[in-house]
């Protein structure tokens, strides 16, 4: 089964530079020093074969499988008999148990004639092998090296692997950078990967061979998308044996069932290649740093990810739009109206006959991302006639009385909206929210600016005792600022 998410397409005003850096690191790490320091892995191949290793341990091998019986060692007796060798030592050298004992020098024992030579040839290829790249930074869960913790994140096993890994990374990766910011999501993505090897070192711990791949730190990143977005509907195509379409479902639903299918490819496919243990690490690991993320700042504005940045076929008019969108509420489908005025008030932000709209449905549901989304629309309207500047005011009593759990303004939107209701003459409005951005960062740049902004506004007002206790804050409380070096010359 494949189930991947097609969020709208990257804002490249601002790039995901961490998900392209990392793509171009494991592009240039493959192919211009993997490959290149893999070229030793077929020598090595090359000695095996043609040594006493051949001979003496994969016969030994397929005779440990047959008296365990199953279709494995029937299958794998068939390719030695076709001189399919190597897929014989591919499978020995992935059977923990019995690499333990070949190692300890229990397949071929030091009483057996061939030990001496058997001895010095294992030695002479495992040298070789382990010259190679992949076989020094891969991740050995019998050899966990600190530096193969990370360095197995950024290899892979042919261009396939890393085609796929990287296209799944961009995907879900662009989102979850901007969601968490660049410096947290390399911390996160980093996180990920430690986490698959964890789980693998866990279940897989005597196994010797190695294991390669971001394929654990994306599905850290896929888990992240899915947490972080949660019941946000996200369009997915899936594709289940030959069947494959398009749906519409909460972000959140795709987390079991990710989990699922690799519990269920781990069970089918026990002998494969790929490390499902990995995946499911990855998931786990991803999962619990975006709910972590979530806990730690349940008030932290996420990007959407079902917008789009351009006018959808057909509504290049408003009032089409708008139209439509009546028909949608008329029938009842009020969540699929509050997401279409959304994406129209992103196109047409400066349009009161789309934002206002979007506001007053929002309404109904406080506690909702829409409503935050819909005042902050209202907010960020040009300035306007009084009748504007008045529903502005309207808008900010109501959602500051409404908004659930709490209002949701950076220091920045609080300045702003201040000078602007200050300037629009609602000068006790515009002094609450001076006093609440003072409270939350006190060292704000506009702090002093908006107080002068308000004095002038008491001035205008006739009102010379306000004014003049305006200028005395400014002259105590900012003496470094060009308000206040004003501010005492207005008071002479």
């Amino acid at each position: 089964m494949l189930l991947v998410p097609l969020p709208r397409r990257p804002d490249w005003r601002h790039p995901p530079l961490v998900t392209l850096a990392i793509m171009v690191l494991c592009t240039l790490i493959y192919f211009f020093w993997q490959i290149p320091g893999d070229k030793v892995q077929e020598q090595a191949l090359d000695y095996y074969g043609k040594s006493v290793l051949r001979e003496a341990e994969l016969p030994a091998y397929l005779n440990y499988l047959s008296e365990q019986g199953g279709e494995k060692a029937r299958r794998l007796r068939q390719a030695y008999a076709h001189d399919r060798w190597p897929l014989v030592l591919a499978a020995m050298e992935n059977d923990g148990e019995f690499q333990l004992r070949l190692h300890r020098g229990q397949v071929i024992t030091p009483h057996s004639p061939l030990y001496p030579q058997w001895q010095t040839a294992r030695r002479h290829y495992e040298d070789l092998r382990n010259r190679a790249v992949t076989s020094r930074y891969a991740f050995t869960p019998t050899d966990p090296r600190p530096i193969t913790w990370f360095s197995h994140m950024f290899l892979h096993g042919d261009e396939s692997h890393l085609v796929g890994n990287m296209v799944i990374l961009f995907i879900t990766g662009y989102l979850v950078e901007e969601a968490l910011g660049s410096r947290r999501y390399l911390l996160y993505y980093l996180l990920a990967g430690l986490g698959a090897a964890g789980l693998d070192l866990a279940l897989h711990g005597q196994r010797s061979t190695g294991s390669i791949g971001a394929s654990g730190a994306i599905a850290g990143v896929m888990a992240m998308f899915v947490v972080l977005f949660g019941a946000r509907p996200i369009r997915f195509f899936y594709w289940i044996v030959f069947y494959f379409d398009f749906c519409v479902a909460p972000a959140i639903l795709a987390l079991p069932l990710w989990l699922a299918n690799e519990a269920y490819q781990l069970w089918a496919h026990p002998e494969s290649p790929i490390n499902y243990v990995a995946h499911m690490g990855g998931f786990v690991a991803g999962a619990l740093l975006a709910a972590w993320f979530r806990w730690r700042h349940p008030h932290q504005a996420l990007p959407d990810p079902g917008a789009t940045l351009t006018p959808a076929p057909g509504e290049a008019e408003p009032a089409a739009s708008l139209a439509r969108i009546q028909i949608l509420i008329r029938e009842l489908k009020v969540d699929e109206g509050v997401e279409a005025l959304r994406r129209l008030s992103r196109r047409y932000p400066e349009d009161e006959t789309v934002v206002n709209p979007y506001y007053q449905l929002a309404k109904l549901h406080p506690a909702d991302d829409h409503y935050h989304r819909a005042a902050a629309r209202v907010f960020a309207l040009p300035a306007g006639d009084g009748a504007r500047e008045a529903r502005v005011r309207e808008v900010l009593l109501e959602y500051m009385s409404l908004a659930r759990p709490c209002v949701r303004f950076t220091p920045d939107g609080l300045a702003t909206l201040a000078r602007r209701l200050i300037l629009a003459g609602y000068g006790e409005d515009g002094e609450r929210l001076i006093r609440a951005l003072q409270a939350r960062n006190p060292d704000h740049a506009q702090i002093a600016p908006l107080l002068m902004v308000l004095a002038r506004h008491h001035a205008r007002q006739g009102n010379q005792e306000a004014f003049r206790r305006g200028l005395e804050t400014l002259r105590q409380n900012f003496p470094e600022t060009e308000e206040a070096r004003l501010a005492t010359q207005l008071l002479r």
